[in-house]
C-alpha cells in the first residue's frame, strides 16, 4: 500500500521533524541528569496536547517532557521503530495524524460564512421562537399512595392556609423550608424555567393572569398540590441572533461537512477500492490478507496484525470473539480508505505544516516511551490467582456487566464511477417501501442489481450500543432506535446506500465470575501496569535527578 506519509525513525531523529522552537536563547525550566527541558518545549508539547496557551505552566506537565526525553535517551539505540509491532504501529500513528488533518481541513472547508448563517436564522424564523416562559418557585404537598383514608385525604386546605400565610407577609423561602415536599426544597423552591408549552395544563392556566412577585391559587394535579410564586418573566418571542449564532455555525458546518466528506470518500473509494479481500492462511498474526483494486495496478498484502492494530485503534475495545470474514473484509475496506485519505492529505500539503510536524514530533516520543515502559514493565507483573480476580469481579461487577446486543444486518449499494445508474436508481425508488418492510431485503437486492456486484447484503453480527460507532455516523443514531424487525431509511454514507435491520436483541445481563473471567484478567493487568507505570516514572526522574529551576513556574 502506497505509505507516502511514514515517517522512519531514522527520519525521526533528523531535526527536520523537530518542533520549531524559538530562536532565541531557550528559557531552562527544568534540570535533570544528561538534559534539561525548556519553556519553549513544552509550550510545543502543550501545543501537540491542545492546551490552552493561556494557562500558567504546571510541575506536571514539565515532568511529562522530562520523561519523554529520559526515555528517548534510554532507548536511542533500541530501534522500537524500526521492525515488527513499532513499525505498525508508527505507520497507523502517521495514517491516523494524516487522516485527522484532512478530516480539519474538510471542517474548515465546510464552515459557513457570518452572512450565510444570518441569512438561514432570518429565514427560519419559526425554529427560534421561544414560547413565553417563567421562572418559578414552587411549594408542594404530595397525594398520599396505597389506600385508605389517608390516601384519599384532600390536603389543598393545608395549602390554602400556607398560601394566605403567604400573602399576609410570610417569606415564601421559608414557607417552603417548614412545609415543602418538594425536591425543590433544598434549593428554596427554585424550579427554575419553565416553558409553556411544557407545563401542565392546570398549572399554565393559573400562570395566564400572573406578573412578578405574584402567588398562584392552590393547583391540584395527579401527583399533589402545589402553589407556584412568579420570580421572572419573559414574552414569547424569537431568540436573538446572538444567542444562536455558535449553535447555527455548527450545526450548519456539521450538515455541510457530512455530503462533503462523503463525496470525497466516493471519490477516494472509487479509485482504490479493494474488489477481493482473501484470507489466505487463516487468522494468525503472520498470514496474509491479498487485497486486489479496481484500478487493476495494485495487489497488496496486508499482515493480519497490520489489520488488528487498525481495527483496535477503531475501537479500543472489540469484542472478543474472532471476526467473520465479512468483518475481516470490511476492517480491509475501511483501512484502505484510511489510506487513500492520508494520501490525499500528503498531496493537499497538510502533513507539511508546522502543526502536523510538531504532532508527529511528540507523538513518536509518546509511541517510543509506551513501547519502551512496557517492555520494561510487563515481564514484571506478578501473576494473579484466583483470589485476587475474584475481589476484583466483585468489587467492580458492574463494570463487567454484558450490555444489550442487537443482531443487525446491512443492505448495501455501492456507489462510484462503475455502479450503472439504473441500479442507483432503483435503489432509490425502492428504498420507501422496502423501510416499511413491504419486501425482503433478498428480494430488494435482487430488483436493484440481479448481477450481485453492486448490491449485496451483509450480515453485521450481534452488536452492543458502543459497537454502532462503526456504523458512521448517519447510521449510528438511526440504529439506536430500531425496534425488533423495523429498519432504518435508506441513507448514503461514504461511497454507499445503506440500509440496516434489527433482526433480534439480547438483554443486558451481569455474567458469573467465570463467565467474565478472561475479562477480569485484563482488567486487573492493566491496572498493575498502570501502577507499575508510574512506580517506573518516579523511579526514573529520582534516578536522573529531576528538579524544576527556581521560578520557572
Amino acid at each position: 500500500m502506497a505509505r507516502g506519509i511514514i515517517v522512519s525513525a531514522a527520519c525521526l531523529a533528523a531535526c527536520a521533524l523537530a518542533p520549531r522552537l524559538a530562536a532565541e536563547e531557550p528559557e531552562i525550566v527544568a534540570l535533570y541528569r544528561g538534559g534539561s527541558v525548556t519553556r519553549s518545549e513544552v509550550e510545543s508539547w502543550r501545543a501537540f496536547r491542545r492546551s490552552s496557551g493561556e494557562q500558567p505552566l504546571r510541575e506536571r506537565q514539565v515532568r511529562s517532557v522530562a520523561l519523554l526525553e529520559i526515555y528517548e535517551l534510554a532507548t536511542a539505540d533500541a530501534g522500537l521503530l524500526e521492525s515488527g509491532r513499532g513499525k505498525l504501529l508508527a505507520e497507523e500513528q502517521s495514517r491516523s495524524l494524516a487522516g485527522a488533518a484532512l478530516e480539519k481541513s474538510l471542517n474548515v472547508a465546510a464552515r459557513p460564512s457570518e452572512e450565510e448563517v444570518l441569512r438561514y436564522w432570518q429565514d427560519h424564523q419559526e425554529e427560534f421562537r421561544r414560547p413565553r416562559r417563567w421562572k418559578l418557585e414552587n411549594i408542594f404537598l404530595a397525594r398520599q399512595t396505597g389506600s385508605g383514608q389517608d390516601a384519599a385525604a384532600d390536603r389543598s386546605a393545608e395549602l390554602e392556609a400556607v398560601r394566605r400565610a403567604i400573602v399576609e407577609g410570610a417569606d415564601f423561602g421559608e414557607m417552603v423550608a417548614l412545609h415543602s415536599e418538594s425536591t425543590t426544597r433544598d434549593r428554596g423552591g427554585l424550579t427554575g424555567w419553565a416553558y409553556e408549552d411544557r407545563l401542565l395544563a392546570p398549572v399554565a392556566a393559573a400562570l395566564e393572569p400572573l406578573e412578578v412577585g405574584d402567588v398562584s391559587p392552590v393547583i391540584a394535579t395527579a401527583r399533589g398540590w402545589t402553589l407556584v410564586r412568579v420570580v421572572d418573566r419573559t414574552p414569547a418571542g424569537v431568540l436573538d441572533f446572538d444567542r444562536v449564532r455558535g449553535q447555527l455555525h455548527s450545526r450548519l458546518t456539521k450538515e455541510r461537512l457530512g455530503p462533503l466528506s462523503d463525496d470525497l470518500d466516493r471519490e477516494l473509494f472509487a479509485r482504490a477500492a479493494p474488489i477481493e479481500v482473501t484470507l489466505a492462511t487463516g487468522d494468525s498474526d503472520g498470514s496474509a490478507i491479498a487485497v486486489s483494486y479496481r484500478d487493476g495496478e495494485r495487489r497488496d498484502l496486508l499482515t493480519v496484525e497490520q489489520v488488528k492494530l487498525f481495527r483496535a485503534g477503531q475501537d479500543p475495545s472489540p469484542d472478543s470473539t474472532s471476526p467473520s470474514a465479512d468483518a475481516w473484509r470490511r476492517s480491509c475496506e475501511a483501512l484502505v480508505l484510511a489510506e487513500s485519505r492520508a494520501a490525499e492529505a500528503a498531496r493537499r500539503g497538510l502533513t507539511e505544516t508546522e502543526e502536523f510536524e510538531n504532532d508527529l514530533f511528540w507523538s513518536r516520543r509518546h509511541l517510543v516511551a509506551n513501547l519502551w515502559v512496557s517492555a520494561q514493565v510487563e515481564g514484571t507483573l506478578p501473576h494473579a490467582d484466583d483470589g485476587e480476580l475474584r475481589a476484583a469481579f466483585e468489587e467492580h461487577a458492574a463494570k463487567f456487566a454484558v450490555p444489550e446486543r442487537s443482531h443487525l444486518r446491512l443492505l448495501e449499494v455501492a456507489l462510484g464511477k462503475e455502479t450503472p445508474a439504473p441500479v442507483v436508481a432503483r435503489a432509490e425508488d425502492l428504498g420507501p417501501s422496502l423501510a416499511a418492510g413491504e419486501m425482503t431485503f433478498e428480494e430488494a437486492a435482487a430488483q436493484i442489481d440481479s448481477s450481485g456486484a453492486f448490491a449485496r447484503i451483509r450480515d453485521l453480527g450481534w452488536l452492543d450500543e458502543k459497537s454502532l460507532f462503526h456504523l458512521g455516523f448517519r447510521l449510528q443514531p438511526l440504529a439506536g432506535e430500531l425496534g425488533v424487525g423495523a429498519r432504518t431509511p435508506l441513507v448514503q454514507q461514504g461511497p454507499y446506500l445503506l440500509m440496516l435491520e434489527k433482526l433480534a436483541t439480547r438483554p443486558a445481563h451481569q455474567p458469573t465470575f467465570e463467565e467474565a473471567r478472561d475479562r477480569v484478567v485484563v482488567a486487573v493487568r492493566a491496572r498493575r501496569l498502570h501502577e507499575a507505570q508510574q512506580a517506573l516514572e518516579e523511579r526514573l526522574l529520582l534516578e536522573h535527578e529531576f528538579t524544576m529551576v527556581a521560578d520557572a513556574l
